[in-house]
């Protein structure tokens, strides 16, 4: 299981906490529903990486895999700014484990995409 986390930069108070929250038992429907087309790039660029849950337990290597997204389903427009995500994994199989199994931190600028015309 995996808990989501997300917070917002604001330039006079700084991190926003708890933008965007996933709780871990939440987690497939984000991943097959709300982040499938992202689900789609990763598991087209990461060997292994399944397309829907469960994700299996092993390592997996992040190579070569774009940073450009394109339009999201359930997100035509995204927020512009400064994001930052926490992403924590814990046994799903033997809750009494406690200690996380992995954890990763992002740090994302998203910016407005300028389009000019050459004539």
């Amino acid at each position: 299981m995996v808990k989501l986390d997300v917070a917002k930069w604001d330039t006079v108070s700084g991190w926003r906490e708890h933008f965007f929250v996933v709780p871990p038992q939440d987690f497939c429907f984000v991943m097959e529903e709300v982040g499938k087309e992202l689900v789609v790039l990763l598991a087209t660029h990461i060997d292994g990486f399944p397309r829907k849950c469960p994700v299996p337990n092993r390592t997996y290597n992040v190579t070569n895999t774009p940073s450009r997204v394109g339009q999201l389903r359930h997100f035509p427009v995204l927020p512009y700014g400064r994001f930052r995500a926490y992403a924590i994994g814990v046994y799903s199989k033997r809750p009494e484990v406690k200690k996380p199994r992995f954890c990763i931190k992002l740090i994302v600028d998203l910016t407005e995409k300028v389009i000019t015309h050459i004539s």
